[in-house]
């Protein structure tokens, strides 16, 4: 037989489902900025904009921007899987998908001129730096070949 003190209250409830909605809201209000900042990045790129709207082509077309070969987005694909087939590894997989994602924004933070600084803060605070990058005034230098200078960008 249940309590009172047991159950859970109307005020609760509400409280609950008013964080829900607000959460819900801001979550969704980022990835529209998000999908726009990544259109525009898109398009200072040469790439069609509405990539940025189509599961996985984003994700090969981002790829393509970053690496200068698009099929380079099947290594996080492959972490992903790896990490769910391989239940005693899956830190290694996380690990591995981590240092991609890292190197990727390293390589985007450099193919718009920027140095480390601007791609920790793409990793940590994307929801601030990718807007920073789509809006802003900069524009795509091309695939940096070794990410540590421009000298050697690659204008595909």
């Amino acid at each position: 037989m249940y309590t009172s003190n047991t159950m859970i209250s109307a005020d609760v409830l509400a409280a609950l489902g008013g964080f829900l909605i607000t959460a819900g809201l801001i979550a969704l209000i980022a990835t529209v900025v998000l999908v726009i900042a990544n259109w525009k990045i898109f398009k200072k790129a040469g790439e069609p904009g509405w990539a940025a709207i189509v599961p996985f082509y984003n994700s090969y077309i981002f790829a393509k921007i970053t690496w200068g070969n698009g099929w380079m987005f099947l290594v996080a694909v492959a972490c992903a899987i790896a990490a769910n087939m391989a239940n005693d590894f899956a830190w290694l997989f996380l690990l591995l998908s981590l240092a991609y994602t890292a190197i990727t924004y390293w390589k985007l933070s450099k193919a718009f001129g920027h140095d480390i600084g601007f791609a920790v803060g793409m990793f940590f605070l994307g929801i601030v730096f990718f807007p920073i990058l789509g809006f802003g005034k900069d524009q795509y230098l091309g695939v940096p070949q070794d990410a540590l200078s421009l000298k050697n960008l690659k204008k595909e």
